[in-house]
């Protein structure tokens, strides 16, 4: 299928997503890293995503709409189905889309496996999405105020987080085992995810449900 087909000219259409959530456990023990980097000079004029809007994004299908998504929920079953789950980790800070000029602040996700790699290409496939670029895995932080960047001086780094997970195994722990179609509403202030349907791994397509 193709997820982005044009829709009626004026028809509905929702801003979806699919993302993989992330533990309670791997949530508190960043909140309480970043609650730190936030009073770190270099950063302190981004706007941070809130603590509950935290995921991991596997594909993006944009304005879609309202209609399709029984199919695109079918698809997902689907590659839902021919994925066990397992399970990554939380690895260290970047920007996007250069340190120097940087929008997007995130944390990164060690794949050495490159299952996460494997799953984002096949929702993406049975999506008919194409492939524009690269998967790299990561969670949004903080974002640049509008029209705007920031720099990460050079040499620049910060342990808080690896510090805040150290000794913890579960907290810096992030099990792929379910992912979630996701509608974006935007407008002012922070972006609200509202969950549409969850797809275990590794489970029949009928053991869907809904968020």
């Amino acid at each position: 299928m193709n997820a982005g087909a044009p829709a009626a000219p004026g028809a509905e259409r929702w801003r979806l997503f699919v993302a993989v959530p992330i533990s309670p456990e791997l949530r508190r023990a960043l909140a309480r890293a970043v609650d730190t980097l936030r009073g770190t000079p270099d950063l302190g004029t981004l706007r941070w995503t809130a603590v509950e809007s935290w995921h991991l994004t596997l594909a993006f299908l944009g304005p879609t709409p309202p209609d399709a998504v029984p199919e695109i929920a079918a698809q997902l079953a689907g590659v839902a189905g021919r994925h066990a789950p397992f399970w990554a980790s939380a690895g260290g800070l970047g920007a996007f889309p250069v340190p120097s000029r940087a929008r997007v602040l995130w944390l990164g996700v060690c794949d050495p496996d490159g299952r996460l790699a494997g799953l984002a290409t096949d929702v993406g496939d049975a999506l008919g999405l194409g492939r524009t670029s690269e998967f790299r895995a990561h969670l949004t932080l903080a974002r640049a105020s509008a029209h705007g960047s920031f720099r990460l001086p050079r040499g620049w780094s910060w342990s808080g987080i690896p510090a805040a997970l150290r000794g913890k195994p579960a907290a810096a722990r992030l099990d792929v085992d379910t992912m979630v179609l996701m509608r974006s509403h935007l407008g002012r202030g922070t972006p609200h995810y509202e969950p549409l349907e969850n797809f275990p791994l590794g489970a029949a397509p009928w053991v869907t449900g809904r968020g």
